[in-house]
C-alpha cells in the first residue's frame, strides 16, 4: 500500500439526511482499509453520531461542515470542521457530559466505537476528529 493517504472531501449543510453520504463514505473506507464487518459499523455508527451533534451545535442550519475521510496506512481519520464560536469547552461539553444522567454522553459513545476522539476549536473553526487504528498487515514469509 502507498504511503499517501487517501482522501476524500464532502461539504454539508446542517440537513440530517446528508448524514447518510458521510456514512457511505466511511463504510467504502472501512472496507478498502480491510476492517472486519462489524469493525466497518462502529465506524460508521461513530461518524453518524458525530454528525448527529456537530449538527446540533450549529449556529445555523445553513452553516457549512466540512467532512474529510482519509485512510493512511496505520488509520482511518474522520474530520468534522464547521465555523463555531463557541469557546473551546463548550463545544467539547455537548460531546462529553458530565453529571447530568439524562443528557446522553455522546463523546463516552464515541470512544467506545473509536480508539481516538480528539476535538479543538481555535481560529473561529470547531474540529472533531475520530481516529481507528488499523491493524498492520501481515508479512509473507519467502
Amino acid at each position: 500500500m502507498s504511503t499517501e493517504p487517501t482522501r476524500v472531501q464532502l461539504r454539508l449543510t446542517g440537513d440530517p439526511r446528508m448524514i447518510s453520504a458521510v456514512s457511505g463514505a466511511v463504510e467504502h473506507f472501512a472496507q478498502r482499509a480491510e476492517l472486519d464487518e462489524a469493525t466497518q459499523k462502529q465506524l460508521m455508527s461513530a461518524a453518524e453520531q458525530a454528525c448527529q451533534e456537530t449538527i446540533s451545535q450549529l449556529e445555523t442550519p445553513e452553516t457549512p461542515i466540512d467532512v474529510s475521510i482519509e485512510h493512511y496506512p496505520d488509520r482511518l481519520e474522520i474530520l468534522l470542521a464547521h465555523a463555531s464560536d463557541q469557546a473551546p469547552a463548550i463545544g467539547l461539553d455537548s460531546f462529553f457530559s458530565t453529571g447530568d444522567d439524562a443528557a446522553p454522553a455522546h463523546g463516552l459513545l464515541l470512544l467506545a466505537l473509536v480508539d481516538r476522539v480528539l476535538y479543538d476549536n481555535e481560529g473561529g473553526q470547531s474540529r472533531l476528529r475520530l481516529v481507528k487504528y488499523l491493524k498492520p498487515a501481515k508479512k509473507s514469509l519467502q
